[in-house]
């Protein structure tokens, strides 16, 4: 594993690897506490994928830090599971949500979605997917 840091003037540093066999909480652990113990202070904001082991490390190690999951960790899952077909409106759509300027912005229009999502189609008519 290689962590790299972003410095307040926004430079980027490597700092620190590690190797280990495998991903659970007590090797992320470990790796953190490895980067804690080497100088990094400070830490607003830790960046990485969302596997469980991964996250709790970092709360337990980087007391105060803030965690966000990967934006192309994230991409990559979604677009994992998805119909090929459906890529490119699900794209629009979260591209969309990243661009807003609030939390409070992102979830009211993802609350009406939702609801209209669940709405019935009258019918003899469709809804915007052609169902």
């Amino acid at each position: 594993m290689i962590a790299t840091g972003i410095t307040e003037d926004g430079g980027r540093e490597v700092l620190g690897v590690m190797v280990g066999d495998s991903e659970t909480e007590a090797f992320w652990t470990e790796f953190l506490r490895h980067l804690r113990e080497r100088g990094p202070s400070g830490v607003r904001l830790v960046l990485a994928d969302h596997h469980t082991g991964l996250v709790n490390a970092i709360r337990k190690v980087m007391i105060g830090a803030a965690y966000q999951r990967c934006r192309v960790q994230f991409f990559r899952n979604v677009f994992g599971v998805i119909p090929k077909d459906a890529a490119e409106m699900v794209a629009a759509t979260i591209r969309t949500i990243f661009a807003q300027p609030t939390e409070n912005a992102v979830r009211v229009p993802g609350r009406h979605r939702r609801r209209h999502a669940r709405q019935p189609v009258p019918q003899g008519q469709t809804d915007a997917a052609g169902r």
